[in-house]
């Protein structure tokens, strides 16, 4: 699901990957990733809101957990900031790289 509000976008993403990844793993390979921002403490309930990533470049994701209804599936809430009409994509190029490598 995709919500627009006036500061970015939020979207709630379900992914399945080759083989298993544990949600520490995949916090793990996300935070590497340029461009990406890992904000997820679920014991302190944090996870990005829209409004965090207001005038920000990056790309924030949070409250990722395994998804046990489907194999090696992951749940995660993905945030970015509402690009100008005249800006390119803003789709991180490390998103297939750090999908691949898992």
């Amino acid at each position: 699901m995709r919500v627009p509000v006036f500061y970015g976008h939020s979207e709630s993403v379900n992914i399945e990957t080759e083989r298993k990844l544990s949600a520490k793993e995949a916090r793990a390979i996300l935070a590497q990733a340029p461009g990406v921002q890992v904000y997820d403490n679920p014991s302190e309930k944090m996870y990005p809101l829209a409004v965090d990533a207001a005038g920000e470049d990056a790309t924030y994701v949070g409250r990722i957990r395994e998804d046990d209804t489907i194999p090696n599936g992951l749940n995660m809430w993905i945030v970015a900031r509402r690009a100008p009409r005249s800006t390119p994509s803003r789709s991180p190029k490390s998103w297939s790289a750090a999908t691949c490598s898992a």
